[in-house]
């Protein structure tokens, strides 16, 4: 019965480990995701300065957190979106509308791909 329990106490931590992360992936992709919706929104209204100067906080709100993503996420994955935002400060006009809307898609995506579901506990 002894080894019983320690099977459960171990799958307890293992899903507390588990809704650990996925709580600190959300959060971190959100601190980054959301500058970058008000960026797009300030761009769509032409303001250029305002949408630069979210972009810049973005990309710092995930260079903060990249450490920590790189350990929860497929390096590729957090790869991408480094490059991804360093893309952004090259593109003018609608092209960097539509990268930063790619790159708010594909935070959204990289939260709710790694969310805890069985699926990808198993």
């Amino acid at each position: 019965m002894k080894y019983f329990y320690i099977g459960l106490l171990i799958l307890a931590l293992l899903l507390a480990g588990c809704v650990c992360a996925g709580r600190g992936l959300r959060e971190r992709t959100e601190a980054a995701a959301a500058p970058l919706e008000q960026a797009l929104a300030a761009l769509e209204r032409g303001d250029e300065a305002l949408g630069r100067s979210l972009l810049a906080r973005a990309g710092a709100e995930w260079r903060r957190s990249e450490g920590l993503l790189a350990c929860l996420l497929n390096h590729e994955r957090t790869q991408a979106v480094s490059a991804a935002l360093a893309e952004l400060e090259e593109l003018r006009g609608a092209e960097l509308t539509r990268a930063c809307g790619r790159l708010i898609r594909a935070l959204r995506e990289l939260a709710e791909t790694e969310s805890l579901r069985w699926r990808n506990l198993f």
